[in-house]
């Protein structure tokens, strides 16, 4: 095992959702536990954000008390926000209250942790995927609206429907049609493994298809918080480390087949997947130097309720 390898594939990887199932951490300790992450964690580099909450609770994270939670000063508590869903019903003035929350959440003091939001996610109501031109406005506003590059509008529609490949398609269609500038946020399209809105594995396969050769960020939760899919020891669905390797041989291989993107997907065997002079997957071989350039220019996170998992797992596999 090469951990130079794992790191260009694996860095900057995960949100840290502790507050949700299965987790369900209080807030308080929650956000101890992101504190703590440059010490617990033996791969501190897999996060890319600390804490992931409701708008509504912004104002608890309060940047006189972060270093009580085990943030150094001077460091970042970098936050991704849920707004609300964004439907027929949904009122400029709901929006605007949410954005300028984010907006108020920036804080520095000469000895305190900076507060940093990075994303804004949303879900959609899949009926306003219809109204195209609607849509693309409203979105191209919320973009508009957060002036960094570096700051994601991650939108999730409903793809555990009948009609989830004409929605994710005109989803792709019109999320990659807000082209990213340097004046304002990326948009991303946002797709969900677990609860009554989780998708399977062909459903992420054909998502991958349609959106990394256009090169749309990607932002995927629930239940993908173990690298493998490991049935026995963990019922789990879906494995972050299948992917994100498939994520990145979509990237890189241009000949790749829906088929073989399912396969890494549902791949078991931890040796199918190997780490020791260059990535390989599978019988496909990817030069380090690639893997890193196409990571470092292809925004995609991955929400986990825990990060010790996906820790501690890496080494019980691979070391």
């Amino acid at each position: 095992m090469n951990d130079e390898i794992l790191k260009v594939c694996l860095e900057s990887l995960f949100d840290h959702a502790g507050t949700f199932p299965p987790a369900a951490k209080e807030f308080d300790q929650a956000l101890k536990d992101a504190g703590s992450f440059s010490r617990t964690l033996r791969r501190p580099y897999l996060v890319a954000t600390d804490f992931v909450t409701e708008v509504s609770n912004l104002g608890r994270i309060v940047t006189a008390n972060l270093q009580n939670y085990g943030f150094s000063a001077g460091a970042e508590c970098r936050v991704c926000v849920l707004g609300s869903t964004l439907g027929a019903a949904t009122t400029n003035h709901n929006l605007s209250a949410e954005i300028e929350a984010i907006k108020a959440f920036y804080a520095v003091g000469s000895d305190s942790v900076r507060r940093m939001a990075y994303a804004y996610e949303c879900k959609i109501e899949n009926q306003l995927l219809s109204d195209q031109d609607a849509l693309l406005t409203l979105i191209n506003d919320l973009s508009n609206q957060f002036p960094c590059p570096k700051f994601t509008v991650a939108l999730e529609p409903n793809l555990a429907t009948a009609a989830w490949q004409s929605d994710l398609r005109l989803a792709v269609e019109i999320l990659a049609a807000v082209k990213p500038t340097q004046n304002r946020a990326r948009v991303a399209l946002k797709l969900r493994g677990n609860g009554p809105q989780a998708i399977t594995n062909e459903i992420f396969a054909e998502a991958l298809m349609q959106a990394v050769p256009l090169r749309l960020p990607l932002k995927a939760t629930g239940g993908l918080h173990h690298p493998l899919i490991e049935t026995e020891r963990y019922q789990n669905s879906f494995g972050f480390l299948n992917l994100t390797l498939a994520l990145i041989v979509c990237g890189l291989d241009r000949q790749v087949s829906k088929m073989e993107l399912l396969q890494i997907l549902e791949n078991t065997d931890p040796g199918f997947f190997d780490f020791t002079t260059t990535l390989k997957v599978g019988s496909k071989v990817f030069d380090l130097e690639a893997v890193k350039n196409f990571r470092r220019n292809y925004s995609f996170t991955i929400g986990s309720c825990s990060l010790v998992e996906p820790d501690s797992d890496l080494t019980r596999l691979y070391y």
